[in-house]
């Protein structure tokens, strides 16, 4: 009987347990699918990818029977279309500047200061920056280096078109910077009482820079590690010169002139450094970075380019079949190859075409892609 009582129990619970099972089943088919989409959306998207994919095999069937009926027109036109294309390297315009390159164009801080140009507030401007080291331990603020230092102030200034660059900070003021030397007034004749002057100016609360601060509040701008208790200076290791020029958008006229005169400034002071007798000179313009990063990329561009045309005909080689001479496709494996790189030149050279900036680093990626397909 006991036993019999346990089988009674036991098919009890498996009933129960089953009942449980198909009412989870019951609430599962009753819960709706997702978004509100019922049965009936479910069958038309599925008619749907069917019908989709029935139009894809007719389209494919259509294009094989047309290229079958007349191939060599359709090759010879490709390549025509390809080689077309191929002309757009002619506008080649290669993207260097880091600002463009990693920082969102569209970005809301970007449209608000095009919005303040719009209505004449320059909130970007370029900085060109020399720091004068002094040699055999002389002190930047003798009169030799600062005699110097005047006298390449003077070839800076001279270079052309350096009044129309430059930065100021309304229509009747001067160039803006940040420099030592308009205390003095760019003359060789008033460096007498260096330390002295210097100091008066700090006490001197009337006296503005070019750049619109006291020399109090640049003073940590000039000198390298400068001790000041706002009256007087007490150390200086270094003394650093800041040029302000003008910043122009991409497309504006002024900005290849910007660049060749930055391009300028540089050879003017690595020419003048070289025939210094009292400082080493330290010098960067606003282009430097933008220089470095477009040579560094363009060296890593023709390694990257060998490497992947050196892969692509040998696996166009392996493909072929070349070592059989029976059942080689060696022009079908070089037909692929020549119809990957076509590929790739004719969109770089659409894009170029269009007038879409050449950024170097994506240009490694149709490579890879083409070692890809």
């Amino acid at each position: 009987m006991a036993s019999e009582n346990d089988d009674i129990d036991g098919f009890a619970s498996q009933r129960d347990k089953g009942n449980h099972v198909n009412s989870d089943v019951e609430y599962l088919t009753k819960e709706q699918p997702p978004y509100g989409c019922g049965a009936g959306c479910l069958r038309q998207w599925a008619w749907f990818q069917k019908i989709f994919v029935v139009f894809l095999e007719k389209l494919f069937e259509k294009s094989a029977m047309f290229i079958s009926q007349r191939p060599f027109h359709v090759i010879f036109f490709c390549l025509f279309v390809a080689i077309g294309l191929t002309c757009g390297f002619v506008k080649l315009d290669v993207e260097q500047n880091v600002k463009y390159l990693f920082l969102p164009e569209d970005s809301e801080a970007s449209q608000d200061i095009r919005k303040a140009r719009h209505f004449g507030f320059e909130l970007e401007f370029r900085q060109e920056e020399i720091i004068v080291l002094p040699k055999y331990n002389k002190s930047v603020q003798s009169q030799e280096c600062l005699a110097e230092m005047i006298d390449l102030h003077k070839i800076i200034t001279q270079i052309k078109l350096h009044d129309d660059y430059c930065f100021k900070p309304n229509p009747n003021s001067n160039c803006a910077s940040i420099n030592l030397l308009e205390i003095f007034g760019y003359q060789k004749k008033n460096l007498v009482n260096i330390s002295r002057r210097i100091n008066t100016i700090l006490q001197n609360d009337s006296f503005l820079m070019s750049n619109g601060r006291r020399l109090q509040d640049n003073v940590n701008q000039i000198f390298a590690k400068a001790a000041s208790n706002g009256t007087k200076l007490d150390s200086r290791n270094a003394l650093r010169i800041v040029y302000f020029m003008k910043e122009y958008p991409r497309g504006n006229e002024g900005r290849e002139g910007i660049l060749k005169w930055e391009k300028k400034f540089l050879n003017e002071i690595s020419s003048f450094s070289e025939n210094t007798t009292c400082a080493n000179i330290v010098y960067a313009a606003e282009r430097s970075l933008d220089d470095s990063v477009a040579e560094s990329t363009a060296s890593d561009i023709k390694f990257f380019a060998l490497t992947f045309t050196i892969m692509g005909i040998f696996s166009g080689i392996i493909n072929g079949r070349c070592a059989d001479a029976r059942f080689g496709h060696q022009l079908l494996g070089f037909g692929a190859l020549l119809s990957i790189y076509l590929g790739v030149t004719a969109a770089l050279g659409f894009l170029m075409l269009i007038g879409v900036p050449f950024v170097s680093m994506v240009g490694i990626l149709p490579f890879l892609a083409s070692v890809l397909v």
